[in-house]
């Protein structure tokens, strides 16, 4: 009676471990999302609307793109432009204009995250230049929600940023890895979506969970090496010097 009790006691011990053995996590993969750019050329044109309101009317407000973040080996490496889009010569055209009524921005190209080191290193463009940044995984002051939602058959649960903009991001802890597009990591899962201001940003439209190639996940290693200071003083000051030209040229007029 007492090998019966044991072996009954067994087999429940067994049947329980079966019904809780959690699932094989997902650790490697790429992701696909559609990325899209907003334009506000409303407002950097204003002084062009009245006189020129059909052109300006006619230029598109955003523009939709493909991204994709690879993962595997506690390594992610998020690539900003991986689609030739070629974008309306409305839009094009207004790009062009608004290079000449702006001070430059940064461009970022790819980003690479090593989660061991908790190391981030940003291949941006600036000016015509490329740069190698490097800095750490710096902690966001993410505040979870109770909303849920499904993207791709995945469960994601959301949570907000409210900085400059307000931010509101989906990932799931299906994938437990804090990584997601561009700059939103540092969640408790793979994030799916972004939405910036309340309008869609990012969003996952593929998951191939094939171990993604070394190539694919790999450092970037083009660009002038710097840390993430001293490139912003690299930008301070040619903006800076930006200002002064245009105001130099506004003078001389």
């Amino acid at each position: 009676m007492r090998c019966s009790f044991f072996c009954l006691f067994k087999i429940i011990l067994f049947v329980l471990q079966v019904i809780y053995l959690p699932a094989q996590e997902i650790s490697s993969g790429t992701v696909t999302y559609r990325a899209t750019t907003r334009y506000d050329f409303q407002s950097l044109f204003a002084t062009w609307v009245d006189e020129h309101r059909d052109w300006v009317d006619s230029i598109p407000t955003e523009s939709l793109g493909t991204v994709t973040l690879s993962f595997g080996d506690q390594k992610a490496l998020y690539n900003a432009r991986c689609d030739e889009q070629v974008l309306p010569k409305q839009l094009r055209d207004a790009q062009a204009k608004a290079v000449n009524m702006q001070a430059p921005a940064a461009e970022l190209k790819k980003l690479y995250l090593d989660l061991d080191k908790n190391q981030l290193i940003r291949q941006v463009e600036f000016m015509g230049r490329l740069f190698h940044i490097s800095d750490e995984m710096k902690t966001k002051p993410w505040k979870l929600t109770n909303k849920t939602t499904k993207i791709l058959d995945y469960t994601c649960m959301s949570a907000e940023l409210k900085q400059e903009k307000s931010v509101v991001s989906y990932f799931t802890s299906e994938i437990p890895l804090p990584i997601g597009p561009d700059e939103y990591f540092g969640l408790p899962g793979l994030v799916l979506a972004v939405e910036v201001d309340g309008a869609t940003a990012f969003l996952a439209t593929a998951i191939d969970l094939t171990v993604p190639d070394t190539s694919e996940i790999a450092e970037p290693k083009q660009g002038k090496k710097v840390s993430q200071e001293k490139f912003e003083q690299i930008v301070r000051d040619k903006i800076k010097e930006y200002n002064e030209t245009r105001y130099e040229g506004k003078k001389s007029k």
